[in-house]
């Protein structure tokens, strides 16, 4: 028996948000990740972490220009911009992240993402 997928009406609703990351050094994705998840977990503990549903878009890092998207539940974006926000070191290099846009949807993202002459910098 083939399981039903939930209707659109049922499912959670996620924004993305595309963030910059401005470092001394190159910032590998596994370290940003590693420190943003510490940091939420200090703020905001196992459960609130687990509330925000915060996922990294692997595929969309850019690594040159240090760009990615994160995806999170739509109640809980202003949790995830505060974490990004207090990120100051990663490893022995201070961050900074810049925060461009927050979507419901990727393609719009994705537009803002090769428009901004900010981003291409």
């Amino acid at each position: 028996m083939k399981l039903k997928n939930l209707l659109p009406s049922l499912r959670e609703k996620k924004r993305y948000v595309l963030f910059r990351v401005i470092s001394e050094e190159k910032i590998e994705v596994h370290q940003l990740k590693e420190a943003f998840f510490s940091n939420m977990l200090n703020m905001f503990g196992e459960t609130g972490v687990a509330q925000i549903k915060a996922r990294f878009l692997d595929k969309l890092w850019d690594p040159e220009r240090q760009i990615g998207i994160l995806r999170v539940n739509h109640k809980e974006k202003f949790k995830v911009i505060v974490a990004l926000g207090l990120i100051l070191r990663i490893g022995e290099s201070r961050v900074n992240v810049k925060i461009y846009k927050i979507s419901g949807t990727l393609k719009s993202l994705m537009e803002k993402f090769k428009d901004r002459k900010e981003l291409k910098n």
